[in-house]
């Protein structure tokens, strides 16, 4: 998704107010962190998934 419709989305739910900042390098995750973090979701996803189904 573009940066662009991602702003106007946002815009509309908040009533036309927003705020750009720029995340300081040290503060930004690393591939890696997002690769886990994105490996615990699924892990999660599939077992709150197997639950509903019992």
């Amino acid at each position: 998704m573009e940066i662009r419709k991602i702003l106007e989305k946002e815009l509309n739910k908040s009533g036309g107010r927003a705020e750009l900042v720029k995340v300081p390098l040290e503060r930004r995750p690393s591939k890696e962190s997002l690769d886990r973090l994105n490996r615990d979701v699924e892990g999660l996803v599939r077992m709150t998934g197997n639950q509903v189904t019992k």
